[in-house]
């Protein structure tokens, strides 16, 4: 995959550098009637590390696209995955290196906007892979999904680190029509 920069974002008005996919990769679902989960691997061909401020995603056939992670792989286990693989990218949930930079959970939903991280910037290594989880509803019919990403760079690095923690139970269980009060 090559890249193009540009500068500023058109849903943002900001100013820095943004980098597009100029040939979108793209996967076909075969799940017709149940979901399916493909990762797009995407190289990232930069000369040097950069920080990234922010991530504008688009799904190309939204209505096939419940939600997607935008995961990073410094480990090449994604490429690996991916030519073992006849189409581009891979199906599954494989993808053992790629991960959410140290404190930040990059997704997308429908109608999320791309927004920008004040001071909260995550690094982007030269020869990471980009790996999008696309995570496909059935339609009724085959649909050949085309992602594009673009990322802001920014000079700075950040001045504050976030740190991301779960919280939660995998073993509440609640009956559906339960009402719930506080």
């Amino acid at each position: 995959m090559t890249f193009r920069r540009h500068r500023g974002g058109p849903a943002t008005g900001s100013s820095g550098h943004r980098i597009s996919s100029s040939r979108c990769r793209s996967r076909t679902c075969s799940a017709v009637t149940a979901r399916c989960l493909s990762h797009l691997r995407h190289p990232i061909e930069l000369p040097t590390g950069r920080y990234v401020k922010g991530l504008e995603f688009h799904p190309g056939v939204p209505r096939a696209v419940h939600h997607a992670n935008v995961k990073i792989d410094r480990t090449r286990s994604s490429r690996r995955l991916d030519d073992d693989d006849p189409g581009p990218g891979f199906d599954g949930g494989g993808g053992r290196g790629a991960m959410f930079p140290d404190g930040h959970f990059l997704g997308w939903t429908p109608g999320q906007a791309p927004h920008m991280l004040a001071d909260t910037a995550w690094r982007l290594d030269a020869g990471s892979d980009l790996v999008v989880e696309v995570h496909m509803v059935p339609t009724g019919k085959p649909e050949r999904v085309q992602v594009r990403v673009g990322l802001f760079f920014t000079d700075e690095p950040p001045s504050r680190v976030p740190y991301m923690m779960r919280l939660g139970r995998q073993s509440i269980d609640i009956p559906a029509g339960t009402r719930i009060t506080a």
